[in-house]
């Protein structure tokens, strides 16, 4: 699961970075809303596996970068602002960084290993 949940993130920073320089590009918003897809079916179908806390820190990485692509797709994309859209994903990168790491020490946690 944490495979796919890494696909997802760096398919994501591809898009911003594309994006960031005026670009826009709809085989790279697909590959992260196939990606974003693919680990949200796998996630429903395995989250019994994990407690509520594993599952919520699992959704405060992958919710943010659908809400990215979305905001990029459905609110910026007629009138783009890239100094927008770059402070956009400076707060995300941030929030998604730290819910990942979080997420993997709990993963380490589960799994027994300690640093």
């Amino acid at each position: 699961m944490y495979e796919k949940l890494v696909i997802t993130y760096q398919a994501a920073l591809q898009l911003h970075i594309f994006i960031g320089r005026n670009n826009s590009n709809s085989e790279l918003e697909q590959k992260v809303r196939d990606a974003s897809t693919d680990f949200l079916e796998f996630f429903e179908k395995n989250r019994f596996y994990f407690s509520e806390n594993t599952c919520q820190k699992l959704l405060d990485v992958i919710n943010p970068i659908g809400q990215q692509v979305d905001l990029y797709r459905f609110g910026t994309a007629a009138k783009f602002d890239p100094l927008a859209f770059s402070n956009s994903w400076n707060t995300l990168k941030v929030q998604v960084r730290d819910s990942k790491k979080a997420l993997e020490d709990e993963f380490r946690t589960l799994m027994g290993v300690t640093q």
